[in-house]
């Protein structure tokens, strides 16, 4: 007699919770610290054709103006400008569709003295709904105290940013004078609200590749985790690839649609594991510029104290990886990076040793960073000879000692993908 099998199978449900699509406003520029300046030469860059004199313009000297466009197109990565100075305006003629045609492209703009910007498109020669934004301002678009930083109250370049001004001009005697240059911004970043199970953020989508697409490979996805109150590229723990997979509040999510033209997106839970395209890539370039050295022997001898006052010896540390931050409290890019060192001291911290050395100008500032941040490693005071071995010239600098305690690698800012690139 033959026995009956009976077999139980068990179904397991996996539940997700639903697409989340989120509307993104119209775009505007990054909110970000940094200002890019534009300077007129007395000659266009690139061989174009002009537009026909008016009444008015005759006798005036044209200038030109050589605008960062795109790096993802089959145009010119930049556009030219040809400015006349009116007494109490700027005429604008604009290569609005990119093809050293100043002739072809409307009206020239008018920007009046009185006002303090002015903003254009660009439109692509292949879609004609992917158009890039740009504004051209007299002042930076930033508060009244950070205006001051770069120009003085008659709207010259301020003398103290005046060096750094001039890396933005080839014409010799660039002198900063008002009505000489302007500030530039992309007006590519489409904000918008994401609300993940009890938690909102913040979110916006930049056009990186800045040709009026926001679906490119390089694009990015930026969402306040950190809750700084700004959206920019600053804080490398908040960028993401359009096409990372993202961890938010412990669950995994990617973006299952995008809007070519960033109107929206559309962001759903998924079993894949966290990715981080971005970081990545901006880790790779880095590396480009990283320095290699060797160490003496009596560096594990060097006695260091800590910001405590505590003496310590760096032989402790020998036999094992051992990396080493240069930061100081007065240091954004620095503050900004000490999210993306504990990640890593987090995955790395029983195969690396870690320690920061700071340059301090206010020690209980310092302290009060290192206690609000709950940085776990030690944190020393630079000496001369550190400073030395490692020529530390920029702030933050990061180096990582290899096992054997002879060799290091030295680079600039770093996020978490610098280890995985590293640590063998």
């Amino acid at each position: 007699m033959k026995k009956a099998v009976i077999l139980f199978f068990s179904i397991v449900s996996i539940s997700y919770s639903q697409p989340i699509k989120v509307f993104l406003e119209k775009a505007t520029a990054l909110e970000e610290e940094f200002v890019h300046l534009v300077a007129f030469s007395k000659e266009a860059k690139e061989k174009i054709i002009h537009p026909h004199k008016k009444i008015g313009e005759m006798n005036l000297p044209g200038k030109y103006l050589n605008i960062f466009y795109s790096w993802d197109t089959k145009q010119d990565e930049k556009i030219s400008v040809l400015v006349y100075q009116l007494k109490n305006e700027d005429l604008l003629y604009i290569d609005k569709n990119n093809d050293n045609d100043l002739s072809n492209d409307g009206e020239p703009l008018l920007f009046p003295l009185t006002e303090d910007s002015i903003s254009f498109e660009i439109e692509s020669l292949l879609d004609s709904k992917q158009k890039v934004k740009l504004a051209l301002f007299r002042t930076p678009n930033a508060d009244e105290t950070k205006k001051r930083f770069y120009i003085d109250e008659a709207g010259n370049i301020n003398q103290k940013f005046l060096p750094y001004a001039k890396i933005y001009s080839d014409e010799s005697e660039f002198d900063g004078r008002k009505r000489s240059f302007y500030f530039d911004y992309r007006i590519t970043l489409r904000k918008g609200k994401l609300k993940v199970q009890d938690s909102l953020y913040a979110v916006g989508l930049f056009d990186y590749s800045n040709n009026g697409a926001y679906n490119d490979e390089t694009d990015l996805l930026i969402i306040d985790l950190t809750k700084t109150g700004n959206l920019n590229l600053d804080v490398a723990s908040n960028v993401f690839s359009v096409h990372d997979v993202i961890s938010l509040n412990g669950k995994n999510y990617k973006l299952s649609s995008l809007d070519k033209y960033g109107d929206y997106f559309v962001i759903e839970e998924t079993k894949e594991s966290p990715t981080f395209k971005y970081l990545e890539r901006i880790q790779k370039e880095i590396a480009k510029s990283a320095k290699t050295g060797n160490l003496a022997e009596e560096f594990w001898n060097y006695q260091l104290v800590t910001v405590d006052g505590k003496a310590a010896s760096l032989t402790e540390y020998k036999g094992k990886y051992l990396f080493a931050n240069f930061w100081g409290e007065w240091c954004l890019p620095c503050i900004n990076e000490i999210t993306e060192l504990k990640e890593s001291y987090k995955k790395y911290g029983d195969q690396i040793g870690f320690i920061s050395i700071m340059k301090i100008r206010d020690l209980q500032m310092a302290k009060k960073i290192i206690s609000d941040k709950e940085i776990a490693w030690q944190n020393f005071f630079i000496t001369d000879e550190l400073e030395k071995i490692f020529q530390v010239k920029s702030y933050p600098s990061n180096v990582l000692i290899n096992q054997d305690g002879k060799t290091f690698i030295m680079v600039g800012p770093i996020n978490r993908t610098f280890f995985d690139m590293n640590i063998k």
